[in-house]
């Protein structure tokens, strides 16, 4: 999951980002407006995704995407577009 501010006033006090990812989100849901980039098993908003993807290599696993290999595995009915975007 994915969260924007609702308004930068209500963060006052707070770290402000222009997005949160995962327990950041928890903590603050009740002045982020909250987003589900993965539905049923199709990324359905890419911008969302790449921005955790982000997170997740930079925040917690502290590696630099480029030099780390990563497996993605996707259903068969995913988007043509949404396989390009992740390679």
């Amino acid at each position: 999951m994915i969260g924007t501010p609702k308004s930068k006033s209500a963060m006052v006090g707070m770290d402000i980002k222009d997005f949160y990812v995962g327990s950041e989100v928890a903590s603050k849901k009740s002045v982020l407006n909250i987003t589900y980039p993965v539905k049923g098993g199709l990324i359905e908003d890419m911008d969302a995704m790449t921005e955790i993807l982000k997170s997740l290599f930079n925040n917690d696993m502290k590696v630099g995407t480029q030099e780390t290999k990563m497996l993605v595995t996707e259903p068969p009915n995913n988007d043509p577009k949404i396989r390009e975007a992740l390679v």
